[in-house]
């Protein structure tokens, strides 16, 4: 669950931590070790990585919202699904490929929206702690939702990781102590070196489940095509259906595309459909338990 920004924990500093502690020369090697070794585990370029890194201790929350609001305004076709760059994914926020899809009147509603958020800001929105809480909060719904399919099919999910005491622990350390390039998992190494298996900390590799992806979409072109069809994201003219189509047209024939936005698109629509069923239906429950908590 962890990104790029994460991975790079020392940086940026919490609010409120002084420039001069920045300014430090071991601060400055403990940055270069961090940006050398993730290039090397992720196989990128050092410089790339650097100046991502850079750029991202220069900026906050609330000027990439700003940003983001105005790159809204030039959004060209998300064209194929080839995997972005590790340095592309070091940023606060990134705009999901989806939004090439939508049209000019719903990306200037979501610009404004952007600039209305980026105003209202503070400073406890800002810095590596907050970032890691969004991205807490961002895996903990969706991992929700899998625990809800899960059930219905008959299987019970665990996700230990979740639990309200480990998410309270790791986050009483500082950033630099929970996410590190230079070492693997560090914090469940010093947690359960003593009871789990070495294997279980010590993998650097990421898991890739794209090819499931794709030949689950495949599997079920028939039924997602007729979703599609009448689609309500088209008729409210929110997104425009050609690029979608091309999109889905290109993962069922065997080519790439890019699949978040397919996702993202997919359960929107799914979404607005069962807004139609009763109000008990698993497609229309918007889970909000807190973290830890049973679904």
């Amino acid at each position: 669950m962890r990104t790029a920004v994460e991975e790079l924990g020392l940086l940026p500093p919490a609010p409120g931590e002084k420039a001069a502690e920045r300014a430090r020369p071991e601060y400055a090697r403990r940055f270069l070790a961090e940006t050398n070794a993730l290039a090397r585990l992720r196989q990128r370029p050092a410089h790339r990585v650097l100046r991502a890194s850079l750029a991202l201790a220069c900026t906050d929350l609330r000027s990439t919202l700003t940003d983001l609001a105005q790159l809204l305004r030039h959004t060209t076709d998300a064209g194929p699904g080839a995997r972005e760059p590790l340095e592309a994914g070091i940023a606060w926020s990134r705009p999901s490929k989806a939004l090439a899809w939508t049209t000019p009147h719903l990306r200037e509603d979501l610009a404004e929206r952007l600039r209305g958020l980026a105003t209202s800001l503070g400073p406890q929105h800002e810095g590596a702690d907050a970032h890691a809480w969004r991205v807490i909060h961002r895996h903990s719904d969706a991992t929700r939702s899998f625990i809800a399919l899960a059930g219905q099919l008959g299987v019970s999910v665990r996700v230990p990781f979740f639990d309200n005491s480990v998410v309270a622990a790791c986050m009483s350390v500082t950033a630099r102590e929970r996410a590190t390039a230079l070492e693997a998992k560090p914090l469940l190494r010093a947690a359960g070196s003593d009871v789990m298996p070495g294997e279980l900390y010590a993998r650097r590799t990421k898991g890739d489940y794209g090819g499931c992806e794709y030949q689950g979409l495949r599997r079920n072109a028939t039924r997602v095509r007729e979703l599609l069809r009448e689609a309500r994201l088209f008729d409210l003219q929110i997104v425009r259906p050609d690029p979608v189509i091309r999109a889905l047209d290109s993962a069922i024939g065997g080519g790439t595309a890019p699949m978040a936005a397919l996702h993202g698109v997919l359960a929107v629509e799914t979404w607005l459909r069962a807004q139609d069923t009763p109000s008990d239906h698993p497609h229309r429950r918007v889970s909000r338990l807190p973290i830890g908590a049973s679904p």
